[in-house]
This record gives structure tokens, sequence and C-alpha cells, in this order.
């Protein structure tokens, strides 16, 4: 189960259809999903899923001049990744290479996979 925040100037920016701004940053809560005695996922009165334990946190954030150190195969523009632990703490050494694998794949969308979710907020 994901929780998605995003900053107001990549809010703003993404909803008139231009790519996020250098300081733009998306931060992203994992939970796992409550579980019964039968291993099967517990939904709330509203047949959502319930949130269990602490989250994971995943930060992704862009900045003018990031993301050089990087070899073009993998490199997602200014972007980059970091995960923290439910307390603030930074996780410690993290291979965040995944995350720019994975989020490569959406290079012509600003290297976001939540461009059409946020352009349909209101």
């Amino acid at each position: 189960m994901r929780d998605l925040y995003v900053s107001k100037a990549a809010f703003d920016a993404i909803k008139a259809g231009r790519p996020a701004p250098s300081g733009a940053v998306f931060t992203m809560e994992v939970y796992r999903a409550k579980l019964d005695a039968a291993q099967n996922p517990e939904k709330d009165a509203q047949g959502r899923l319930i949130k269990d334990g602490a989250p994971a946190v995943f930060v992704m954030e862009k900045r003018t001049g990031w993301g050089g150190e990087y070899a073009a195969d993998i490199r997602n523009g200014e972007w980059e990744y970091a995960r923290f632990l439910a307390d603030g703490k930074r996780f410690e050494n993290p291979d965040m290479k995944a995350c720019f694998e994975c989020h490569k794949r959406v290079e012509g969308a600003d290297f976001l996979f939540s461009t059409d979710r946020v352009k349909a907020k209101q």
C-alpha cells in the first residue's frame, strides 16, 4: 500500500503539463497490508486495505546539476533517490539502482509514474 505526497511546485508544474522543476520532491510511504489469521488482507468498512506497521519511506528529489555521476544508461535526468526508516533516519547503504532502472522506463514522463494521477487531482 502506498501514500504519495508531492511538493506544491511539482504539483503545479505537472498540472500545467510541464516537467517537475528543480526542488521538486515526491515522498512515498509504503505499508504492508494487515493480514487476518488466514493470511488474507483485511479491509475496512469502505473496502480498503488496512495499513499494518510502520512505513518504509522513499523520496525522489530533483535538483539542477544532480545526476551527472551516473552513466547514461541509468541516469534519471536530475533526479536522486533515498530511502528512510519510519523514524526519519536514512536507510544505511541503500542500493538505489533498482529505483533508477525502474524509473528509466518512464523517461518521457520526466521519470515519474505518477504524472497522470497528479494531473487528475483537483
